[in-house]
C-alpha cells in the first residue's frame, strides 16, 4: 500500500509540474506581446493570458485527480478484507493438503474440506 501512495504522490507532482509548464508557456506565447510591465492593454481583468487553453486542461486534470482519489478511497475501504480472506483460504487448503499427505484424512474428506472452504 505504501508503494501505491508513493506512486500517487509522484503522479500528483508530475501533474502539477505539467500544469505549471503549460501555464507558463501559454502565458508567454499568448500574453507576452501585451505585457508591458503593467496589466496590459485591457486592464486588470482583460487579456486572459492563455486562459482559454488552460481552463479546459485544468478541468480535465481536476476530474482525473478526483477519479484517482475515489479509486484509492474505495481500494482502501475494501482492499485488506479481500486479501486476508484469500490468504486464510489458501492457508486452510495447505493444511488440508498436509493432512492428506500424512494420511490423517482420506481423499473424500479432503474434497469435503476444500468444498467447505470454498463456500
Amino acid at each position: 500500500m505504501e508503494k501505491r501512495i508513493e506512486n500517487l504522490i509522484w503522479v500528483l507532482i508530475g501533474l502539477v509540474a505539467v500544469v505549471a509548464a503549460v501555464a507558463i508557456i501559454t502565458s508567454i506565447l499568448f500574453g507576452g506581446r501585451y505585457y508591458n510591465g503593467g496589466y496590459g492593454p485591457y486592464g486588470m481583468m482583460g487579456g486572459f493570458y492563455g486562459m482559454g487553453i488552460i481552463m479546459p486542461i485544468i478541468g480535465i486534470i481536476s476530474v482525473i485527480l478526483v477519479l484517482i482519489f475515489v479509486y484509492f478511497i474505495l481500494d482502501a475501504i475494501r482492499g485488506p478484507v479481500n486479501y486476508v480472506h484469500t490468504e486464510s483460504i489458501s492457508r486452510a487448503e495447505e493444511i488440508a493438503k498436509e493432512r492428506l499427505a500424512k494420511g490423517e484424512i482420506s481423499e473424500e474428506e479432503y474434497r469435503k474440506i476444500i468444498e467447505t472452504i470454498m463456500r
